[in-house]
């Protein structure tokens, strides 16, 4: 795997450049000490009587030999001592090389499982640019952020591996980033939620029908603890600013420490204004019910390893381009304001092309439509059909759900809150103000 930062391969150049013609001058300096110090001529010593004889010089080759060695040893303690410190760069690469031995063999670990797993067991393949998998990792696969960051590197891809049982999603996931084609010598990183899920299990699932909890009150409580009504405009409010809202649900086989349980991550999500944003902030609710106790998976980034090819560690904080807020934080059994109105679309994932990105949502104002919301459309087929919208009460006409077409995909009956989730009691309290008008 090469080293795509041609800037950072270039300062390495420079570096090493600096450093040899160092060495080179030390070694120049070395060679004129020794040459002074050792001449290669014998001295003519038989004026003063001294003749040296072949045992002699022999003996003389030898001490000569040692003393040179011996300076070569001082000489090399000086380069040590002198000229390497004055960079880190031997330093840090044996302290780097001796670091990332434990994360190039994890690379090659996960490496090594994509390659069996997707031989063996049913995988959802995704391939999409790391730009488009940063900015819509939140509609492709919540729980699982991008596990990669954008280093300013032209042509990064991402290749997510999705384990699947009976086209129900695990969270056994994989993810590769890699530039250009997808091969072993283009693999810039790896990463893994470090889950499996056994042929056994799998064969296991199979025969079962999950029971995945609904949250959909759950998120009309966090929509009227988090937004205000606009009932002139029909629709919703934040901190002082025209929003549009929308959840969907991300329905999986989850493992963890209890077991295997089947789970829903609901996303409700917002973004400023009624027209198409790229400016996403969301917040998960995830839950699993096991005998008839629920629990709550605080974590919404499952993933548990993230390694480049060299073996250094990724450090996923920030990848997204949806920015986590706390929507769900105040919910607590409120009681659902009617004012507020709801809307489960019923979306088919066929009727989605590559082109529609977005729902616009459209409501009757005056003689007029008036758009009231436009909502991003997962992308991803099991929340595709769970998309729901919300908006302000203005009038009890029907919506109209746009894609990029000019003629509405469907038309549906909206209700609030009341309705939509307390029907029984709505119809009584209905029932008793029009006895109280007769």
């Amino acid at each position: 795997m090469k080293n795509f930062d041609t800037n950072e391969n270039q300062k390495i150049e420079d570096l090493l450049k600096n450093r040899m013609e160092e060495l080179s001058s030390s070694v120049d300096c070395l060679d004129k000490i020794t040459s002074r110090a050792f001449p290669e001529k014998n001295t003519d010593n038989s004026d003063c009587g001294i003749t040296v004889t072949g045992l002699d010089k022999v003996y003389e080759q030898k001490t000569l030999a040692k003393a040179a060695r011996i300076v070569a040893l001082a000489a090399a303690v000086v380069l040590l001592v002198g000229i390497l410190p004055t960079t880190a760069f031997i330093g840090n690469l044996q302290a780097s090389l001796d670091k990332n031995s434990g994360g190039q063999q994890l690379y090659r670990k996960i490496i090594r499982e994509i390659n069996t797993e997707i031989d063996s067991f049913d995988y959802q393949i995704i391939d999409m640019t790391l730009q488009d998998y940063i900015q819509n990792d939140i509609l492709i696969s919540p729980m699982f952020p991008c596990p990669f960051t954008d280093n300013g590197i032209d042509g990064m891809n991402v290749r997510l591996f999705i384990k699947q049982c009976k086209d129900i999603p695990t969270n056994q996931v994989y993810a590769v980033e890699y530039k250009g084609d997808y091969s072993d010598s283009n693999f810039a990183a790896a990463a893994s939620s470090g889950v499996e899920f056994s042929e056994k299990e799998i064969g296991e699932l199979s025969k079962s029908v999950p029971d995945f909890p609904d949250n959909e009150e759950l998120c009309a409580e966090a929509v009227e603890t988090s937004f205000t009504a606009d009932p002139d405009t029909h629709t919703l409010v934040r901190d002082g600013e025209t929003v549009s809202a929308a959840s969907f649900d991300y329905r999986m086989w989850f493992k963890d420490k209890r077991g295997i349980n089947p789970l829903t991550a609901s996303v409700l999500l917002y973004h400023p204004g009624t027209g198409k944003s790229d400016n996403f902030f969301h917040d998960i609710v995830s839950r699993y019910t096991k005998s008839e106790q629920t629990y709550d998976v605080p974590d919404d980034n499952c993933w548990k390893y993230s390694v480049t090819y060299d073996g250094k560690s990724i450090d996923m904080a920030g990848s997204s381009g949806s920015t986590k807020t706390n929507l769900f934080e105040n919910v607590s059994n409120y009681d659902l304001d009617p004012q507020f109105r709801y809307a489960m679309l019923g979306i088919d994932p066929d009727d989605i092309s590559a082109s529609d990105e977005y729902l616009t949502i459209k409501q009757a104002y005056g003689l007029s439509l008036a758009t009231i919301a436009s909502v991003p459309i997962p992308k991803n087929d099991v929340s595709i059909s769970t998309i729901a919208v919300y908006y302000t009460k203005g009038s009890d006409s029907d919506i109209e759900v746009y894609f990029s077409k000019s003629t509405p995909y469907s038309v549906i009956t909206s209700y609030n809150f009341s309705q939509a989730f307390y029907p029984g009691e709505y119809e009584e309290k209905m029932l008793r103000e029009r006895s109280l008008l007769i």
